[in-house]
């Protein structure tokens, strides 16, 4: 049997005011990736980092429950950044990206599927 390559993965999502319709889409199509992405990688344990940019509470913790169970399947969790205000889109990232040692980083929309 030929070993899997192996590599090391950090996911990061930036929202504001995003309807949790459309974050649950996201998710749901990020899970069906990881999974078949581990098929034909050893991936490191990874971290999903939510990061919600809205002037107000908007993702609560129900939402991140759900998110995370979504997830779990594919083997990665889900972490919450909320509080900071709108620091924008790449100040939002900047905030998830910051101390990973990761070999990738996924910037993702929060509309994509």
């Amino acid at each position: 049997m030929i070993a899997k390559p192996h590599i090391s993965l950090s996911i990061s999502i930036v929202s504001y005011y995003s309807p949790a319709a459309q974050l649950t889409t996201t998710v749901r199509s990020l899970a069906a990736a990881l999974l078949a992405l581990n098929r034909h990688f050893q991936v490191d344990p990874l971290n999903v980092v939510l990061v919600d940019n809205s002037e107000t509470v908007h993702i609560t913790a129900e939402d991140v429950t759900r998110l995370q169970e979504i997830l779990a399947p594919s083997g990665a969790a889900l972490s919450l950044i909320q509080g900071k205000g709108n620091v924008g889109y790449g100040g939002g990232h900047n905030f998830a990206i910051t101390g990973s040692r990761t070999d990738f980083h996924l910037v993702l929309n929060p509309d994509v599927t």
